[in-house]
Order: C-alpha cells, then structure tokens, then sequence
C-alpha cells in the first residue's frame, strides 16, 4: 500500500512539474541616462557600451522592461537635429507605460538636467541608446544599436537584433499566458 501511494504521489508530481513553465531568463530594459551632476545615493549605476566604450551612468530603475513591451521593428530615422539618417530599432510600449515614457522624456528636456537618452539593456548588457529631442507620447522608442558594420551587414545585424527581442518578448507572453 505504502509504495502504491508513493507511486501515485511521484506520478502527481511528475505530472505537474512537466506542465509547468520555466521563467524565462531573457530580460529586456530601458533605463533613463542619469543626471550629469547628482549624487547617486547608490541610485545610478554605470555601463560601458559595446562597441565605442563610453561610460555613461544610467538611473538604476528602468524605465520599461519584457512585460510592457509590444513588439520591436527595424526602421529608418532622421535625426532631426543634424539631419542624419540612420537604421536602428523601434521598440514599441503597451499603453501602461506611454505615461511613464512621456513623463521621463518630458523631465529630461524641461530640466536640462543632461538628462538626454534612454539606454537599452539585454541581459545586462547595453547595446543601443535612444536620443531624446523631445517629449516620446506614443511609447515608441528609436534605437541607435551600436555596431561597427556598415551597408547590408549592418542590416543583418539588425535583422537578428529585431528577431531576439521579438522571441524575448513572445516567450515572456507565453510565459505570463500560462501563469
């Protein structure tokens, strides 16, 4: 009897813990850039960037992570203010955070405190920055994604920059789903 019981007992187990969905361990975040002169107060962190190597200290909170984000695309933007064109990566946000995407974009313009990028962290790691010209009030975020390639492999680059943040987003969809 004892063993027919813990057999039963192994098998609802078993049964359960195979239904059961992993978190998924892929983060995606974008953090304010931090005021240029403020005192930290353990607040602000540091990050390097991958390919030019600038420090710049970011403010420790993001300000959009996986669960607000929609979707990400590839497109072609002006910088109006030198008239550039470049590619790079448009993140878009759910209505929840277009708030809080107004409220920091507006802040770092109004204050001119050298509050002026937002930074987009992979698993820990940055890998583009997004200007901010003026106040962002419909959630969507252009990416400058640092790379040294130029012409088609840039595009590439791109290409599979789009198709991990898109997989992160849908396995954190999926996940959100099933819990």
């Amino acid at each position: 009897m004892k063993k027919l019981l813990f057999f039963i007992g192994l098998f609802i187990s078993l049964f359960f813990a195979s239904c059961s969905k992993p978190m998924p361990m892929n983060a995606i975040d974008v953090f304010l850039e931090a005021p240029k002169k403020s005192n930290s107060f353990g607040l602000h962190q540091e990050i390097v960037m991958p390919v030019s190597g600038t420090k710049t200290k970011i403010i420790k909170f993001p300000i959009v992570d996986i669960d607000s984000l929609l979707n990400a695309d590839i497109v072609s933007w002006v910088d109006p203010q030198n008239g550039e064109e470049s590619l790079g990566i448009l993140l878009y946000a759910n209505e929840g955070k277009r708030i809080q995407i107004f409220q920091a974009s507006s802040e770092a313009i109004s204050e001119g405190r050298g509050l002026k990028r937002f930074f987009l962290i992979v698993n820990g790691k940055p890998i583009g920055y997004c200007k901010i010209i003026k106040p962002i009030r419909d959630g969507r975020l252009f990416f400058t994604i640092e790379s040294r390639s130029e012409g088609e492999e840039l595009v590439k680059e791109l290409e599979n920059v789009k198709f991990m943040l898109n997989e992160f987003i849908l396995d954190w969809r999926e996940y959100k789903k099933d819990i």
